[in-house]
């Protein structure tokens, strides 16, 4: 997933929001997906509000710069 950049906190809420709902409604059931993402509020926000994802692992790969990988898989 993108890092902050030059987007704002909304754009950046907004860009997560409509990524999950493409992976919510592209994913088969039992299906899983494999995110690297540093920005770890949007994720966990994200897994909240899409009840048919949840979090199976996560690994922290660059503690230096947050980044952590998260294996979801659909429910």
């Amino acid at each position: 997933m993108p890092k902050r950049g030059k987007k704002t906190k909304e754009e950046l809420d907004a860009f997560y929001t409509g990524c999950f709902c493409q992976f919510e409604r592209l994913l088969a059931t039992g299906g899983h997906l494999f995110l690297y993402s540093d920005e770890e509020g949007f994720v966990k926000k994200n897994l909240r509000l899409h009840g048919d994802l949840a979090l199976l692992r996560e690994y922290e790969i660059r503690p230096k710069e947050n980044g952590v990988y998260y294996i979801i898989e659909k429910r």
